[in-house]
């Protein structure tokens, strides 16, 4: 089961990128932002690739994004304020191009 574990704030925020996720073929292990504990969840979990959303706490996520950064698992920025300067293996997600569909999940048909 392809796995990505979501930083990110609780309701509405969390909702939004997990259900995106889920479209992508992902399944999310949801992380309140908190820098001391996201590097031990990585290796824990073991996921395919880290997502933090921005909205909600974005000091913490910056601080999620600093414990990350340069790991071995790729990070996924969502929503990430403009000049956040970051590593390699740091994707800024602004669009279905720029998250990887689950591995051995089918793209959708109408996907362009």
């Amino acid at each position: 089961m392809p796995t990505a574990m979501l930083i990110a704030d609780t309701g509405d925020a969390r909702d939004a990128v997990g259900l995106y996720l889920a479209a992508r073929g992902w399944t999310t292990v949801p992380l309140s932002p908190g820098s001391a504990t996201v590097r031990a969840a990585v290796t824990r979990l073991a996921p395919e690739l880290v997502a933090i959303d921005f909205r909600g706490r974005p000091e913490g996520a910056v601080a999620c994004l600093r414990a990350l950064e340069g790991g071995p698992v790729p990070v996924y920025l969502f929503n990430a304020p403009d000049g956040l300067a970051s590593a390699a293996g740091v994707v800024r997600a602004r669009g279905p191009a720029d998250v990887p569909g689950a591995a051995g999940h089918p793209a959708h048909p109408h996907d362009r």
